[in-house]
């Protein structure tokens, strides 16, 4: 029943199942599949266990492997299923270990590409800045210049409205056409 609350509390769980396949086990009776839970609960908590996990794990494995030792010596067991537990509790840590780094190392590319792809929206941001200040710094100078033009060509108009006005119109026609 414990091993259903398993990924919520590993490590109480983990203590449950261990305790109870010592007590099992030095109680002398035949080996039951409750060892199965002590897999499942070391997995757990060396898959899904949190920082601390390392000295609860190697802990915990040494005091169940010392108390599987210790019932051994109090109901002599064959030697092989006595081994078989211990390769086993093993292979069931280093295999939650080895699931809990892919999910390190998938979450780790995950934030890689997730920076990446804000570097690289980052990047287009800035160049599109970069291209709309160019735009306007050009359409800045083109006014500029064609309110020059206007401002010239006006002076030229005031300056020679009175002796040559034949020459207005021209001037006059060169603003309009530049202002527009």
């Amino acid at each position: 029943l414990s091993l259903a609350v398993r990924r919520r509390w590993p490590y109480p769980v983990f203590a449950i199942e261990a305790t109870a396949s010592v007590m099992y086990y030095g109680s002398g009776y035949p080996d039951g599949p409750n060892w199965l839970g002590v897999f499942v609960a070391l997995y757990t908590v060396t898959a899904y266990g949190d920082e601390r996990r390392v000295w609860i794990v190697r802990g915990g494995l040494t005091t169940l492997v010392g108390g599987w030792i210790l019932a051994a010596f109090l109901h002599p067991p064959d030697i092989g299923w006595l081994a078989f537990r211990i390769g086993t509790a093993i292979m069931a840590a280093v295999l939650g270990e080895s699931m809990r780094m892919r999910k390190v190392i998938a979450a780790e590319a995950q934030e890689r590409a997730e920076r990446a792809e804000r570097t690289r929206e980052e990047e287009a941001r800035r160049r599109v800045d970069a291209e709309r200040l160019h735009i306007a710094r050009e359409v800045h100078d083109t006014v500029a210049h064609a309110i020059a033009v206007i401002n010239v060509q006006a002076g030229v108009t005031a300056h020679v409205l009175d002796k040559r006005p034949e020459q207005v119109r021209d001037t006059l026609l060169t603003i309009e056409q530049t202002s527009a």
